[in-house]
């Protein structure tokens, strides 16, 4: 039985580990409503909102008339469970950040390796487009906020792609939409998106030079700065 207030969260809580525990599998059925409300002690109304949470982040589904079931393994399945992690662990999201910092140098590495003249043309555009968007807008960036993050999301995938690893490609895509929350939070930090774009480019420059030990380090480095630029949000947070 539960004891605390936040009912939903611990509900949530409790189905998670049961999945992260192997308890439930991919494609188990979970309890009924009545008999979560049974086992853990608790109304409907917090059992229905913690189902369509999970839901919502897709480790759920729900089949009309067939109950609710614990979500097969895709790409969209490691998406919800990380960005549930960052959503109720928030301790973890420097984790998660040097997790992407890991992946995505390797990756870049690995591009200046395989990269073909359409990943050229491809990283090239991405670059040039964010860079006149920041040039026509410098005094006002957060009016083109959203398209400036589209793009960064773009150059960097763009970047995974041209690695040749699939698996990269896909875990770099959970990882940034499991971030998502915050990355506004992150960009309101940098004071312009000029850092950005000038890191772009330069490992747009080492990738086509097939210079793989700089790709990396300058991937490193750039992800270094929303690290940081984190540290010091969750520093402010924490002395308010």
């Amino acid at each position: 039985m539960l004891d605390k207030k936040n009912y939903s969260q611990l509900i949530i809580e409790y189905l998670f580990d049961e999945i992260k525990s192997g308890t439930l599998k991919p494609g188990d059925k979970i309890a009924t409503e009545r008999e979560l409300c049974e086992l853990l002690g608790v109304s409907r109304p917090p059992i229905r909102e913690a189902l369509k949470a999970l839901s919502t982040i897709g480790i759920l589904v729900t089949r009309p008339g067939g109950g609710t079931y614990v979500n097969t393994y895709d790409a969209n399945y490691l998406h919800g469970i990380l960005k549930f992690a960052t959503l109720f662990s928030p301790e973890l999201l420097l984790d998660f950040i040097q997790v992407r910092m890991a992946l995505e140098s390797e990756a870049a590495r690995l591009a200046a390796i395989n990269v073909q003249e359409r990943d050229l043309q491809e990283l090239k555009s991405v670059i040039e487009q964010r860079e006149a968007i920041t040039l026509q807008n410098k005094d006002n960036y957060g009016a083109v906020r959203q398209e400036l993050d589209a793009l960064d999301y773009k150059f960097h995938i763009a970047v995974t792609k041209t690695s040749g690893n699939a698996v990269f490609t896909e875990f770099i895509k959970s990882i940034r939409k499991a971030l998502s929350q915050h990355q506004q939070a992150s960009a309101d930090a940098e004071k312009s998106p000029e850092r950005s774009n000038r890191f772009h480019r330069q490992i747009y420059e080492a990738i086509a030079a097939r210079d793989s030990d700089r790709a990396f380090q300058l991937m490193y480095q750039h992800l270094a700065t929303v690290r940081d630029a984190v540290m010091q949000e969750q520093k402010e947070a924490a002395s308010e």
